[in-house]
């Protein structure tokens, strides 16, 4: 009889990884996982985020990251279960896509990241702004009084003006960035829906990439899928091994491969 306080260690999709006795059969359950179940969610998340891209090498070559990012750890979890639980699955493929994306996106757009982590910090900190998800699963932001409306404004509507903010400040530290918007909610007048609030950010501040060439349309859209995972600790051991792992996993594919 299993033991009800012993953790979990995994879920049923890895069982034929832990009982495989030989070589080729662990070959199989591997195949198995990555085919079968890692490779549809790893394409389906790909494919929302970089939508509109027209760029299959990205989508591609996140996919072989991700890829080799699953099997370092699935072969970890062969060697040591219970050191390198996953006690779900599709979960950590989730999880492990997101932070392949994140690191592409950072790559890609530091300086907005650099901006959307700032912004965050500070809704989250100081106690006179609120972030939070509503009913309808949308991130909204504000003054801490407006923290119980779950309703927000569209501040991308023509009667919001918001030239004498680009006018007057100027984003250089938390100061700053704390003086933006509060003069955005004094507009607003109501809460406002975090990417809106990030885009419109870009513009009064005046935040540029140099190194973004010929997709300038795709960069508001792919804002909004810019994440921090720094607070991710799954993710930090992961990073620390996964150079020394990646060489290993390529040396044992296949010739043509």
């Amino acid at each position: 009889m299993a033991d009800p306080l012993r953790p979990q260690i995994c879920d049923q999709l890895l069982q034929p990884l832990i009982s495989a006795s030989s070589d080729s059969d662990v070959e199989k359950a591997l195949t198995s996982l990555i085919q079968d179940h890692a490779r549809p969610l790893i394409i389906g998340i790909l494919k929302q985020k970089f939508s509109g891209w027209g760029d299959a090498d990205c989508i591609d070559d996140l996919q072989s990251d991700a890829t080799l990012r699953l099997l370092a750890r699935l072969r970890q979890f062969r060697q040591n279960p219970e050191e390198y639980s996953i006690w779900n699955f599709r979960d950590y493929v989730v999880t492990t896509t997101g932070g392949v994306c994140a690191t592409y996106l950072r790559s890609r757009f530091p300086n907005r990241c650099r901006l959307r982590n700032s912004l965050m910090y500070l809704l989250t900190r100081d106690p006179s702004f609120f972030l939070k998800e509503n009913q309808s699963g949308i991130h909204i932001c504000g003054l801490s009084e407006w923290k119980k409306s779950d309703e927000f404004v569209d501040i991308t509507k023509e009667n919001f003006d918001f030239t004498k903010i680009r006018s007057t400040t100027g984003y250089h530290n938390a100061s700053s960035l704390r003086t933006v918007i509060t003069e955005i909610f004094a507009v607003s007048q109501a809460p406002v829906e975090l990417n809106e609030l990030i885009k419109l950010l870009i513009t009064v501040l005046g935040v540029q990439e140099s190194a973004i060439k010929n997709k300038p349309e795709f960069e508001n859209k792919i804002l909004e899928h810019i994440s921090d995972n720094r607070n991710n600790p799954e993710e930090s051991v992961e990073n620390l091994q996964f150079l020394r792992k990646m060489w290993d996993e390529v040396k044992q594919l296949p010739v043509n491969q």
